[in-house]
């Protein structure tokens, strides 16, 4: 989003203003050219996938994605609301690399699909209690977690693996 907000995401316009030998038309519709604006919140695809997760994007024309993302922060309150939207720019910008790159076409289903997973792993991952902890990994064998060193001691730390493939060992030391 920073990017978009900065007008710093290679949008086929953004590329021709830096002189890059394309067109500035959307490679998603091929009827408009690719602003942030258009490929996030008015192209046909974004306007599918805003629509399919009832939400409407209240984005007007000549509107910036600042302008945009300025009035989602005015507008909800609900921080789960705010990271819907943003997840769904960020499906969107990734489907449109898809296709551009991989020449490969992303239904609105899919990407509100890859929307709503990487928010949930995104939310999971922020949430520290939310984290495996080592007694549910526990297999039977003997698992040490490490501890803060007591006062007026050395603690060494040890690391390793073995590389089979590779014939290589790696091993890590640090001091606490």
């Amino acid at each position: 989003m920073w990017r978009a907000v900065s007008d710093a995401l290679p949008t086929c316009l953004q590329l021709v203003t830096k002189c890059v030998s394309i067109s500035p038309t959307c490679p998603v519709c091929l009827q408009h050219v690719e602003t942030a604006s258009h490929i996030l919140l008015s192209c046909r695809l974004a306007l599918s996938c805003w629509h399919k997760a009832d939400l409407i994007p209240h984005a007007d024309s000549n509107g910036t994605i600042g302008h945009w993302l300025d009035s989602v922060f005015n507008r909800y309150d609900d921080d789960d609301v705010i990271c819907c939207e943003v997840m769904i720019c960020w499906a969107l910008w990734k489907a449109r690399n898809t296709l551009v790159w991989d020449k490969k076409a992303s239904s609105s289903t899919q990407i509100l699909t890859s929307a709503w997973v990487t928010l949930d792993h995104w939310q999971k991952a922020q949430d520290k209690t939310c984290l495996l902890s080592s007694s549910l990994l526990h297999d039977g064998s003997n698992i040490k977690q490490w501890t803060t060193p007591a006062s007026n001691t050395v603690k060494i730390n040890v690391d390793g693996a073995i590389f089979e493939k590779e014939n290589f060992l790696w091993v890590w030391c640090g001091c606490t």
